[in-house]
């Protein structure tokens, strides 16, 4: 089914991809993350994110007919740490992520498969240092920390990291249970879901403490590789700036999903904000970080 779902977006994207690597070829990288995205005022700050926390190579695949993504980025591409992919369509994200696996498996050791308002850290320092301990494991799951609008009607100026602080105060809550994944490329066998992978030899995941992430998951019906029981973000996290602004959470809301999944409504969309919310800056060291390099790409 994943050959013929590739071969499908390949043959609708013929002539309109677009590749731009000034990496070297000779090099492995330890550390990649993958993205597929249609927002060009995010990605700029992303890749600056990704860079900071130890990212040695971006494969950023662009589904934004507009060509904004790769304007944002010119100035990033002659360092050689990002890869640009041109690709367009509809409910081609689980596609990008296929392709970013086959891409890396001779390119990466570790490869993080995320979206534009994930930002996915550790806490005890840069994520090569800590992915090592987890080397005899085909991948990690990480679970994500959900963050709200923090009162921005309108979009405001300035970082994502900075202006959105709140997250659901209850870890445990289904949406801080859900997982995006750290694989190791060459030990996957396919991705027919973009929050996990499908691994060779009948091997599973783990999270941060080294528990088994399988398919016995009790909050959603055969999807429970996509969660875990209860949230782990001792080691690894994700910042899962879910709404931003209200303003970019009705755009998001018009978008629809890029792997398929049914559209929800805005009023959907907010239903866990009504939670009880806590501050957190755990991420602050990247922000500063970031803002100090930020102006130097306008």
């Amino acid at each position: 089914f994943c050959l013929r779902e590739d071969a499908g977006v390949a043959f609708r994207q013929r002539g309109k991809r677009k590749i731009i690597d000034h990496s070297p070829t000779k090099i492995r990288d330890y550390y990649s993350v993958a993205v597929i995205t249609n927002e060009p005022r995010y990605i700029k700050e992303f890749v600056l994110f990704y860079q900071a926390t130890g990212a040695d190579r971006i494969y950023v695949y662009d589904n934004d007919p507009s060509g904004s993504v790769e304007k944002a980025l010119k100035p990033l591409f002659k360092s050689g740490r990002v890869v640009y992919i041109r690709w367009p369509g509809k409910v081609v994200q689980t596609a990008a992520y296929r392709d970013a696996v086959r891409r890396t498996k001779k390119r990466s050791r570790w490869l993080a498969l995320v979206d534009t308002d994930e930002f996915l850290f550790s806490p005890k320092g840069k994520m090569p240092e800590q992915l090592k301990a987890y080397e005899d494991y085909p991948g990690v799951g990480v679970n994500w920390l959900m963050y709200g609008p923090n009162g921005h009607d309108k979009r405001p100026e300035g970082l994502v990291m900075d202006n959105y602080t709140q997250r659901l105060a209850n870890d445990n809550e289904i949406g801080n249970c859900h997982i995006k994944s750290i694989v190791q490329p060459d030990q996957v066998a396919y991705m027919d879901h973009v929050h996990f992978a499908v691994y060779k030899g009948r091997r599973y995941a783990v999270n941060s403490e080294k528990k088994i992430i399988d398919n016995r998951c009790s909050y959603v019906e055969n999807a429970g590789k996509a969660f875990t029981e209860n949230n782990c973000n001792d080691v690894f996290r994700i910042n899962h700036y879910h709404t931003r602004s209200l303003e970019d959470l009705r755009e998001k809301c018009g978008r629809g999903y890029p792997d398929g999944a049914p559209p929800k409504t805005f009023e959907q969309q907010l239903w866990f904000y009504d939670f009880p919310m806590i501050e957190d800056y755990s991420i602050k060291p990247y922000a500063d970080m970031v803002r100090e390099k930020y102006e130097l790409y306008k």
